[in-house]
């Protein structure tokens, strides 16, 4: 069964107050102190009413030493008055936090959005705006790199996005929501989402019938029918998936 949920979303709106505290982090380089003001990470926030569900978004992130993703900070390193080699210092001091922050949050049965596997290599970070992990141009070679045991959307949580993806699109028409459908069944692991990345806010969301039905359990990975057919099947204890990678033509049959 496909089980989509329509997360709460807490905005700044939620929060009655912000507390500082000091959490001692001593691994963080002269350059992050210097950039931060303290090597003492502050703030706990208090809600209105808990969270639905134990989710997060670390909101935003590090980029390293090459551009910073908001267009609008300008020159990073001039404006502060660093080095390059204090922003490699600040890149590796991130690295460590959020490492230590990825350990804590899963000791406390908790998740975060860039937990997720969007794509990508095997540690990839979750993107804001993903994008569908079988495109119609790549479609065999997409599902012959996903389709064995040993791929990373089996071992990871996987998000896999409607199309077009990547932040772009209207919710409301679901332009190929078959495709997506069948191939999010075909390369799915025991844990998976299907759904949107990032688009704004006020939007209608177009929910098919189909993602309330009962597909089954999976019997084993997907497969091609044989080398080089293009057509991948993978059998549910309740349906039969496939792709014509040939002709992007989904098929999904009961039993």
């Amino acid at each position: 069964m496909v089980t989509v949920r329509r997360l709460p979303v807490i905005a700044a709106a939620n929060r009655v107050d912000s507390t500082c505290g000091t959490t001692r982090l001593p691994h963080l380089s002269r350059a992050s102190r210097f950039a931060s003001g303290s090597s003492n990470l502050t703030c706990s926030t208090r809600w209105v009413r808990p969270p639905l569900y134990p989710v997060f978004f670390w909101d935003d992130f590090w980029p390293g030493t090459g551009n910073f993703p908001d267009s609008s900070a300008g020159n990073i390193t001039g404006d502060t008055g660093m080095t390059k080699e204090d922003l490699v210092q600040i890149t590796s001091a991130y690295n460590a936090n959020m490492a230590e922050l990825t350990k804590v949050t899963l000791a406390r049965r908790k998740f975060s959005w860039q937990m997720l596997w969007t794509g990508g290599g095997p540690t990839a970070k979750g993107s804001t705006c993903p994008s569908p992990l079988v495109k119609k141009e790549t479609c065999a070679a997409d599902l012959r790199a996903l389709c064995h045991a040993n791929s990373t959307a089996q071992s990871r949580t996987m998000m896999y996005a409607f199309g077009p993806g990547g932040c772009k699109g209207d919710p409301s028409k679901l332009t190929q929501f078959n495709e997506d459908l069948a191939n999010f069944l075909l390369v799915r692991g025991p844990y998976a989402y299907l759904g949107h990345g990032w688009l704004g806010c006020s939007h209608f969301y177009e929910y098919p019938a189909e993602l309330n039905r009962d597909y089954g359990q999976p019997t084993d990975v997907c497969k091609e029918t044989a080398p080089g057919s293009g057509v991948f099947v993978r059998q549910f204890s309740r349906s039969t998936v496939k792709m014509d990678c040939s002709t992007f033509t989904p098929t999904i049959t009961f039993k």
